[in-house]
């Protein structure tokens, strides 16, 4: 049987983006590999123990969850072990350049292009999310090869409450 999620983060750490969102009949399941550190594959009939380290994120406020009935109290109290509360990305500018920066650099080294800048008016204009900047950097770097700055008109309207 091919390994799952789990079973190939055994050692390691296992991320789990949006935990808020995640369906209610999903939530038993994760909490027991939580508590256990054991699972059964779909259609298994023996559980695997597995040592794997959790993180979690989300944007959901999830206490306002608990209340509402959509997310388990348990999973949360089990999940809010060390909870570390970063502000938005449009309130540390000097952050998103950085990771814009980052991402440009990764896009050349995987395709073996030049590296391309940040052209003035385009870091000026950084209010969408790290997620669509790092999707305009991969569409750059396929698309307009051969130039070697990206400018504003190549980034997407900002979203609000982005960054």
């Amino acid at each position: 049987m091919k390994k799952g999620l789990v079973e190939t983060a055994d050692g390691g750490t296992l991320f789990f983006d949006e935990i808020g969102l995640l369906p209610t009949h999903l939530q038993g399941k994760l909490l027991h590999v939580l508590e256990t550190q054991r699972f059964r594959r779909v259609g298994g009939a023996q559980e695997i123990e597995v040592s794997v380290r959790f993180l979690a994120a989300t944007n959901e406020d999830l206490e306002a969850r608990v209340k509402e009935g959509q997310l388990r109290e348990d999973l949360y109290y089990r999940l809010n072990v060390v909870p570390l509360k970063l502000s938005p990305l449009r309130e540390r500018r000097e952050n998103a350049l950085m990771i814009a920066e980052h991402f440009l650099e990764l896009y050349s080294s995987l395709h073996g292009t030049p590296l391309k800048r940040l052209a003035e008016e385009a870091s000026l204009a950084l209010g969408i999310t790290v997620q669509a900047f790092g999707r305009v950097c991969r569409q750059n770097r396929i698309e307009t090869p051969g130039e070697r700055r990206l400018k504003r008109r190549q980034l997407p309207a900002p979203e609000p409450g982005a960054l």
